[in-house]
């Protein structure tokens, strides 16, 4: 009966959930594609497996979840959420780029499959300062991981852990990438090293703390991936790069790879390549937040994430999560009805 009611909820609610969205553009090689979506203004990564296979390396129903956030001075801009942003692609063979210009901050996040080296991609983000006057800027980027969430392994590191729950990861010359993988593929950051910018730090946490949290994270290692009754053996990773002050006319400038696990090897022994950037321009005014409607709207959210993520899974749905997915939803009508 209890098998017969988790299927009779997925199937209800799976009528709800939105479909992977379409692609706009993508660039791969043998092993690896990268697509991006202009709709949401993100980014798609896949592994290519033998017989036309695609796997996806982040969570795929909804890439709007893994997002660039800017730091400028005080403000924070989520790229590709809000308004005072006009945004662009360049679809360039082997290059693809996402463009944002407001009045004063021109950020561009570019992947490149087009380096010799099979199964990955070399990323940049640059940020250029257009304004008159000097500007603060720092950066993370939120990647919404699932392959780990498979088997309870949900990352590993280049020091040889293994993380099953939340963790501070400072990255150095012996600590240079995080792994998150599942039976058949595996997702690879490098986050260190004579090929990349050193990141300042990366935060395993789940998925939703780190969406809600303004902007650094306070990691506690003894709570898991778990926020109940939002989000459930749900992770993610966030990479932070601390940056500086920019001057009028100056640009900031990171550089990372990812790329599938079979492909480190090679990736560790690329040589360091100098940065280089683009530049543009242009925009208008930050919509204030409706806090309450946006409160109801991340529950939603939430619910249809894990309700996804179980349709997506070989795993069975246990009693636990039928009877937490229940509960989940008269608060849900709740809100409804008090507007």
């Amino acid at each position: 009966m209890r098998t017969l009611a988790a299927a009779l909820i997925l199937l209800l609610l799976a009528g709800t959930l939105a479909a992977e969205q379409p692609v706009s553009a993508e660039i791969a090689d043998s092993r690896m594609a990268v697509a991006v979506h202009e709709r949401s203004g993100s980014f798609s990564l896949y592994a290519l497996l033998p017989g036309q296979q695609r796997v996806p390396l982040l969570f795929a129903p909804d890439p709007s979840t893994s997002v660039l956030s800017v730091l400028e001075n005080d403000r924070i801009h989520r790229m590709g959420f809000g308004g005072g942003f006009e945004q662009s692609i360049d679809h360039q063979p082997g290059s693809l780029a996402l463009r944002w210009r407001s009045p004063t901050l021109e950020i561009e996040q570019r992947f490149t499959t087009a380096n010799a080296i099979e199964g990955s991609a070399d990323g940049e983000i640059s940020v250029t300062n257009r304004s008159e006057t000097p500007r603060r800027v720092a950066l993370r980027y939120v990647l919404d991981t699932w392959l780990g969430e498979q088997h309870g392994v949900h990352f590993e590191t280049a020091d040889g852990q293994a993380h099953d729950s939340e963790y501070l990861m400072q990255p150095d010359a012996g600590n240079g990438y995080w792994v998150s993988s599942d039976s058949r593929v595996s997702l690879v950051y490098l986050v260190a090293g004579p090929a990349v910018s050193d990141a300042d730090a990366v935060v395993f946490a789940n998925w939703k703390r780190l969406k809600d949290v303004r902007w650094d994270y306070a990691v506690n290692p003894q709570r898991s991936f778990d926020l109940i009754p939002y989000s459930m053996n749900d992770s993610a990773a966030a990479v932070y790069y601390a940056g500086g002050m920019i001057e009028p006319g100056g640009s900031y400038s990171v550089r990372f790879i990812v790329g599938v696990r079979d492909s480190l090897g090679r990736l560790s022994q690329v040589e360091q390549r100098p940065p280089e950037r683009d530049s543009a321009a242009q925009p208008p005014p930050r919509a204030r937040d409706r806090r309450s409607i946006e409160r109801d709207l991340d529950a939603v959210n939430a619910l249809l994430r894990d309700i996804n993520r179980r349709l997506a899974s070989e795993r069975q749905v246990t009693d636990s999560e039928v009877d937490a997915l229940r509960e989940r939803l008269p608060a849900l009508n709740d809100g409804q009805r008090s507007r």
